[in-house]
């Protein structure tokens, strides 16, 4: 008799538990609520727009390298990551936006223009960001949980309360504060 899994969901955590577990043999059934798959990496459309409602997973191609390789397989026979720059531009009150850019001189002139007191504010929580990221992904993203006791325990608990950013103490400019609170809202947003 073979392994079988049922999968509620098909938005990338379900469709790449799929692939891992096809590969160690399992029988895998997955169930989805909407009429398409990808779960929050999708768009939605009205009659004169469409909105991508996440590319920011995109920002991090090496989970999406690493399960090719889990599975065996080249990623680069099934994907082309096309490097964009901007990566994204968010909007806020008036006709005030930034442009986010994997170049760091081109973002540190973007966020001077709004304020030259906040951008190595910025530099600060992106750093203190990633360095969250670091922890997160150490002792709770790559690391099993199959117990309660895995999770709470004294190592993973003072992890835990490591991962809390103060943001409104590294920028005071409004604008700045609004958009990285708005960015920090999209799933997998962790770091550039």
């Amino acid at each position: 008799m073979s392994k079988k899994a049922i999968i509620i969901g098909a938005g990338i955590g379900g469709l790449s538990s799929a692939l891992r577990l096809l590969h160690n043999g399992y029988e895998v059934e997955i169930y989805e609520k909407e009429n398409s798959i990808g779960g929050r990496v999708n768009i939605t459309e009205t009659e004169d727009f469409t909105f991508d409602l996440t590319a920011s997973i995109l920002m991090m191609p090496d989970v999406y390298k690493e399960l090719f390789s889990y599975v065996n397989k080249n990623y680069e026979d099934y994907l082309e990551f096309i490097e964009i720059d901007p990566i994204y531009r968010v909007f806020s009150d008036g006709n005030h936006f930034i442009d986010f850019n994997t170049s760091m001189s081109k973002l540190t002139k973007n966020l001077e223009a709004i304020s030259k007191d906040d951008y190595l504010g910025y530099f600060k929580f992106i750093s203190d960001v990633y360095e969250k990221y670091l922890i997160a992904n150490k002792y709770f993203l790559e690391k099993s949980q199959d117990t309660p006791k895995d999770f709470f325990n004294l190592t993973t608990l003072s992890k835990a309360f490591k991962i809390h950013t103060l943001l409104p103490l590294m920028i005071s400019s409004q604008i700045i504060l609004k958009m990285k609170i708005f960015e920090n809202t999209l799933p997998f947003n962790l770091c550039m």
